[in-house]
């Protein structure tokens, strides 16, 4: 029954994060838990992950950059005039 639950969660982190986040989150774990424990973080390990971060943070701004530009060349259409007739 856990299995299957762990199972779930992870599916569903995986489709609403995507794999680049999933791989963000897990370099970053590394680092963090060899840091916390007092290990010596490699050089290689960390610059690998600060590229994976800083891939995944610029993939995303640019994504939210370019949305923002769609929307104000195509901003929404204006309401429509109600126009009352007189009975």
């Amino acid at each position: 029954m856990w299995h299957d639950a762990r199972m779930d969660i992870l599916n569903k982190l995986v489709i609403n994060l995507g794999v680049e986040d999933v791989i963000a989150i897990f370099f970053s774990g590394v680092v963090g838990f060899l840091w916390l424990t007092g290990q010596e973080v490699p050089e290689g390990l960390l610059n690998v992950t600060l590229i994976i971060m800083g891939f995944l943070f610029g993939d995303k701004s640019a994504t939210r950059s370019q949305a923002r530009t769609i929307e104000a060349l195509n901003p929404a259409p204006a309401a429509p005039y109600i126009v009352e007739e007189d009975e």
